[in-house]
């Protein structure tokens, strides 16, 4: 099933890339109030997206940016995947330190610049496309998935706490059957390390797996996925070369 879902992807790379631009074109910068709207229309870009490669999906409002949650829990007793990124971007001052437009998505040498590219939504979109050709594939998903993409983060994620709390048995997916929390894996999309201070009793016994933001490093480092037993504990890590998909 792997190769299929693999052939997908090869085969729908372009419509990936064009995908990605359009979510690049929208200038979803939650710090500054006058681009509210483009926030909130990228929050519905969001929604309809996770929609549209299978998954279940409610859009919570907050007093801010309105968080987006995909869920598809009908993988039985099959590890649960919980997915975290966010869909708003710094604001792109200096603008004259820009090459191109920050909010006109330019390929060059294989690379995409435009605000947001590596900061977050280069890497949401690589967690979608994956579920999208998974769900093209085989109509499913060898895991359960719970997708959170927010819109603050930015700005501090100054409602994530409460949604966090008083969502917790929706995100951990609670079974029935057991009161033990029901995380396997935490993927954070982030260009901050996993540490002590990320620990939590809902997610101690998941593998966390941290996607980084790989304008950070020289260009020509690879992008890295790093697995953790736990949080804070050295692991494994496991190196792959990626288009990159670098913001300036």
């Amino acid at each position: 099933m792997i190769d299929k879902v693999l052939k997908h992807l090869e085969n729908d790379s372009e419509n990936a890339v064009r995908r990605l631009i359009d979510v690049l074109s929208i200038p979803s910068i939650s710090k500054i109030s006058a681009y509210e709207q483009d926030v909130q229309r990228c929050g519905q870009w969001v929604a309809d997206t996770l929609g549209a490669v299978g998954l279940e999906v409610s859009t919570y409002d907050t007093p801010g940016a309105p968080i987006v949650i995909g869920r598809w829990h009908n993988a039985g007793s099959a590890p649960h995947v919980l997915f975290y990124g966010h869909y708003d971007v710094q604001p792109p001052d200096p603008l004259g330190l820009w090459t191109t437009p920050p909010f006109e998505p330019d390929i060059r040498d294989g690379a995409i610049y435009a605000r947001g590219a590596s900061d977050d939504k280069g890497q949401v979109c690589c967690f979608i496309e994956a579920l999208r050709a998974w769900h093209s594939t085989s109509g499913g998903f060898p895991v359960n998935i719970t997708v959170m993409i927010e819109g603050e983060e930015e700005s501090g994620s100054p409602h994530i706490k409460p949604f966090v709390e008083e969502h917790r048995d929706e995100l951990l997916m609670r079974n029935g059957s057991t009161t033990d929390d029901h995380v396997d894996t935490f993927v954070l999309v982030s260009n901050a390390d996993v540490g002590p201070r990320a620990r939590g009793h809902h997610v101690r016994h998941a593998w966390p797996v941290l996607v980084r933001d790989q304008a950070l490093w020289p260009i020509a480092r690879p992008a890295q996925w790093h697995v953790r037993r736990h949080f804070g504990q050295p692991g494994q890590h496991d190196r792959a070369r990626a288009q990159p998909a670098h913001g300036r």
